[in-house]
C-alpha cells in the first residue's frame, strides 16, 4: 500500500485500477522487502543473499511494468528512493 502512495505522489494524480493492477506486482516485491527487514528488526537473522534476492525480486518488477511510460517512471522512482533510504540507514 506505501508503494502506492509513493507512487501517487511521484505522479502526482490518482492511480486509476488498470494501473494499479501493473503496479501489484512491484508493490508485493516490495512488502516481501519490509516483511525482511520487520524480521531483521525482530531477529537479526536475515541473511544478506536473502535481502540482494528481494532487492532483485524488486528490480525485476519494476523492469517488466508494461504500464505507461510515466507510471514506469514513477515505479522507478520509488524504488530508488527505498533503495536510497535503506542506505541511509547504515544497514
Amino acid at each position: 500500500m506505501g508503494f502506492f502512495i509513493l507512487a501517487a505522489l511521484v505522479l502526482q494524480k490518482f492511480i486509476d485500477q488498470k494501473t494499479a493492477q501493473q503496479l501489484a506486482p512491484v508493490a508485493e516485491a516490495i512488502a516481501n522487502l519490509c516483511t525482511l527487514l520487520y524480521y531483521q528488526a525482530d531477529t537479526g537473522s536475515v541473511a544478506e543473499d536473502e535481502f540482494q534476492d528481494a532487492l532483485a525480486r524488486i528490480r525485476q518488477a519494476v523492469a517488466s511494468l508494461t504500464t505507461q511510460p510515466s507510471t514506469a517512471k514513477a515505479a522507478k522512482a520509488a524504488f530508488g528512493f527505498l533503495v536510497y533510504k535503506y542506505r541511509n540507514l547504515g544497514l
